[in-house]
């Protein structure tokens, strides 16, 4: 299958359509309806370069469903699927093209790479209708092409990250600068899976009141890290380490290790399209406070459960993203956190979409908050962590559209001026 999408890819590449413009109105009714469906990619742009299809606005109208997900790679590039549905005269005609694109890649390079298989992946569907008498197949160069699931990297699949950043602004009665370093680690293979980072973020906060000043700080480190192995296709164990501090949540130092067990229901390579996990984990932590906390600790060990659901599915009706995660502390079980967390996005009639997103937690493990009061300034700007019970967050949305079906022409005429 491979070998016959790469045959396709080369005979595109030397593609030209030569369509008549007295026939070209007739010729393109005759052209298949194709509904994409992918929020990251650059329609105008394919709409500029495949010209023998018509786009649609509307899932009900399209004779072809294609539909774009992504799963991240080791490279810490983006691993894509592209899933072509066949409908109406092409019902049961699918297929699935499955492309790389590295994290150094310009978004230039990375729609070039999407026109070329979209365009391999919809000729089947074109091939059966008028419009593929028009198309001048010449240049061809045919080559051999092979693949292997291995190749020889002298970094032995390793990747890594350094990152600095830093941010100042102000005006006459305040100022503000941040400064961050970013560093990771990773691995990815088949069988493993290695993450290793380093964080370290420093903020401060001044204000000016006349002959007043009032400086506010924070910072945080994090050095974490984490290995995966596949068990197989639904089965995965981990483990997990950390050396954490943040003076916004009165923690001098926190040193935990966290074993682990993930679930998977469907097959770990059905990730694109759907997915249901569960995990449990046991972290293990010594803390130290810089104050001292509610419950008169300057230190301690503590020993804590988390079990999470997270479901998540891609479909030609919409997205739904849904998690439950649970966590409570081994020696008091009174002291737990709750969360649930989804987003929605629902196609419910022609024209007719529903967004929801929400996120609710129930809060009752605060065990490193300071004995100390929080002032009015530290509340007021987050610098300080405050007792609380629960959270939420809630946002709903509905769009209609309505008028012509096809989406096929593009004009970036005063697209930045209005």
């Amino acid at each position: 299958m491979r070998k016959y999408f790469c045959f396709i890819l080369m005979i595109i590449g030397g593609t030209t359509i030569l369509m008549a413009q007295q026939d070209s109105i007739e010729l393109r009714k005759e052209a298949p309806n194709i509904f994409i469906d992918c929020a990251y990619c650059d329609i105008a742009y394919f709409k500029k370069n495949i010209q023998m299809i018509n786009y649609v606005r509307e899932l009900r109208d399209a004779d072809v469903y294609v539909q774009f997900t992504s799963q991240g790679s080791g490279s810490g590039g983006e691993v894509y699927e592209i899933h072509f549905e066949g409908r109406k005269a092409f019902l049961n005609q699918n297929h699935l093209l499955k492309i790389s694109i590295p994290i150094n890649a310009s978004n230039y390079e990375q729609r070039t790479i999407f026109i070329k298989n979209l365009k391999a992946g919809l000729l089947p569907y074109i091939a059966q209708t008028p419009i593929f008498a028009q198309i001048n197949l010449s240049n061809i160069d045919v080559q051999t092409i092979e693949t292997t699931d291995t190749v020889e990297d002298k970094w032995n699949y390793w990747v890594y990250s350094v990152g600095l950043d830093g941010s100042i602004s102000g005006e006459d009665a305040y100022r503000f600068l941040d400064a961050s370093v970013n560093l990771t680690a990773d691995r990815v293979t088949e069988q493993w899976k290695h993450s290793f980072g380093l964080n370290n973020v420093y903020s401060q906060n001044k204000y000016f009141f006349g002959t007043e000043e009032i400086t506010l700080k924070t910072e945080s480190f994090n050095l974490r890290g984490f290995s995966v192995k596949s068990i197989n296709d639904h089965w995965s164990v981990g483990g997990a380490f950390s050396l954490y501090s943040n003076t916004f949540s009165n923690i001098k130092a926190s040193y935990a290790v966290a074993p682990a067990l993930e679930y998977s229901l469907f097959p770990y390579e059905e990730a694109f399209t759907k997915q249901l996990i569960f995990s449990y984990k046991i972290n293990t932590a010594y803390q130290v406070y810089r104050d001292s906390t509610i419950f008169d600790k300057t230190k301690e060990l503590l020993f804590q459960q988390d079990l999470l659901i997270s479901y998540d599915q891609q479909a030609s009706w919409g997205y739904w993203t849904a998690s439950l995660e649970g966590a409570s502390y081994l020696h008091d079980f009174s002291l737990y956190n709750l969360r649930f967390s989804t987003s929605l996005n629902l196609r419910l009639a022609r024209g007719l979409s529903l967004n929801l997103f929400g996120n609710i937690a129930l809060v009752l493990d605060q065990i490193s908050l300071s004995k100390e009061v929080a002032s009015l300034e530290e509340t007021l700007l987050q610098i300080r962590e405050i007792s609380k019970n629960y959270r939420y967050n809630v946002r709903i949305g509905i769009n209609y559209t309505f008028g012509s079906i096809y989406s096929n022409v593009v004009n970036p005429r005063f697209d930045k001026t209005f």
